[in-house]
């Protein structure tokens, strides 16, 4: 990934995980720190971060504790970094924001597929249903029958080939 924190430019809040250990929460401490993420290009030197912060343990047992800046589905107390940054390197190089990718992944979309599923982001159903009969080559008109389409029932069939999520379209057959 070689990026910093300041060359990031399509992550709102910045990756962060708070480092603690097993045996300082078992000893009733959440000693630890904040790592961002951005700061270690792979994995392998983030995990040596944490091996440096908790230089004072023999063989410290890391355990994340909290953390900000990717979807919760990536979180896990004890592992998943890899896959944080497969994350974190497609933002990297996706045309699309961290929100639409977030949103891709919260309708269970592979990471690799959301780019081709995408379709925009719009208000509501129906406008996302005008906007795709839109570019099927619909011209609005004032007059019969345009003016008496019910576009709450065209969103309603649109959307059994599409699904939303915070405002971001996708199409089903990725």
């Amino acid at each position: 990934m070689n990026t910093k924190s300041s060359d990031i430019t399509k992550i709102t809040l910045l990756p962060s995980i708070y480092v603690g250990t097993y045996a300082k929460y078992n000893q009733g401490s959440i000693e630890g720190a904040w790592l961002d993420l951005t700061d270690y290009s792979n994995p392998s030197e983030f995990y040596t971060a944490c091996e440096n912060l908790h230089k004072n343990e023999d063989d410290p047992e890391f355990m994340f504790q909290d953390f900000e800046g990717f979807p919760s589905e990536m979180y896990s107390e004890s592992g998943g970094i890899d896959e944080i940054y497969t994350y974190l390197d497609f933002i990297e190089s996706s045309h699309l924001e961290a929100d639409v990718i977030q949103a891709g992944l919260a309708l269970d979309i592979p990471l690799e597929s959301i780019e081709d599923a995408y379709n925009g982001s719009h208000n509501s159903d129906e406008d996302f249903a005008y906007y795709m009969a839109e570019a099927c080559g619909f011209e609005e008109s004032s007059t019969w029958p345009h003016n008496h389409i019910d576009w709450d029932s065209a969103a309603r069939d649109l959307m059994q080939d599409y699904n939303g999520h915070d405002g971001h379209y996708f199409s089903s057959n990725w």
